[in-house]
């Protein structure tokens, strides 16, 4: 353990009152300590002080555990405001904008998404017939189209049960989050998941990663480049007990439906057969975890 080193103008760890260089810190002092004495040691401090700390420490692990129960086991949001400004902290990188603009969460998620896709890919997006694009951007058109129809509450917020594109789109941007927060965001998964023809099977993979992530799981990515054999979508390895899965991630595709080619089938001919799916031979011998969707 580090010793707590103590400023000269801070008060004096013997709880006198007096700040250090006036008591314990003043060599001309009778009362300070000489090195080496019994009187050298670290004071121990009063019983009320202990009590008021232990009842902190008890309260910061209920609110810990409830965050636990609530979110799973990831770390907690990290933002704070500054000059009108908020700042969230997201894994290894700074996003701010301003606070007017972020009352809640879900402020972030909705801005979150143009960033890491770039600029240059939601424009492009921006400039296409709504019908033709991307599923993701689709949602996000819908979901704001929702939100702005909306009464203003007094506080200038909104209010409102979600629909369908938009809790799609909230929910992908919070996946999203948590795998940009708590481990590290695949280039070659980004890049997937802005390609229409890839997007589904990408974005089950970002929720099968984001689950394992909240689970309390740490993720390691495989070097695909490696060609002597197949691989897994990601291995998974449990902080507690230090179980190793490997992750396998398939989602059925239908045609019409996100980003697919083809007219979307009528409900009552749909073919959900997805034996295929389940037969395909696993890149490992045992501890696989298949992850199966379908839409």
């Amino acid at each position: 353990m580090n010793q707590l080193r103590v400023g000269r103008n801070d008060p004096c760890p013997c709880f006198s009152g007096k700040k250090y260089k006036k008591c314990c810190g003043d060599p001309n002092s009778r009362t300070a300590p000489q090195r080496g004495s019994e009187d050298a040691r670290p004071t121990q401090p009063p019983p009320e002080v202990v009590e008021i700390a232990m009842r902190h420490l008890a309260e910061h692990q209920r609110k810990e555990q409830e965050r636990i129960g609530r979110f799973g086991h990831v770390r907690p949001e990290l933002s704070g405001n500054f000059h009108g400004y908020k700042f969230v902290a997201i894994g290894g990188n700074l996003m701010y904008m301003p606070a007017e603009k972020c009352k809640f969460f879900t402020d972030v998620l909705i801005a979150r998404i143009p960033l890491v896709f770039g600029r240059d890919w939601f424009e492009q997006e921006v400039a296409k017939q709504p019908d033709e694009r991307h599923p993701l951007m689709q949602w996000r058109a819908k979901g704001m189209n929702y939100m702005n129809a909306q009464p203003q509450l007094p506080d200038g917020t909104y209010c409102a049960t979600p629909t369908g594109p938009l809790l799609a789109y909230l929910t992908f941007a919070y996946d999203l989050y948590i795998v940009e927060h708590n481990a590290r965001l695949d280039s070659r998964l980004l890049d997937r998941l802005k390609l229409h023809d890839q997007f589904q099977g990408a974005r089950h993979e970002l929720f099968a990663e984001a689950t394992c992530l909240r689970a309390g799981f740490e993720i390691e990515q495989e070097d695909e480049a490696d060609p002597s054999r197949r691989h897994v979508e990601f291995t998974a390895r449990h902080k507690s007990t230090g179980q190793q899965i490997s992750v396998e991630a398939k989602s059925k595709s239908r045609p019409g439906i996100l980003g697919q080619t083809g007219e979307r089938q009528a409900d009552d001919a749909l073919n959900l057969r997805f034996g295929k799916l389940l037969m395909m031979p696993s890149p490992r011998s045992h501890h696989t975890l298949w992850w199966y969707s379908w839409t």
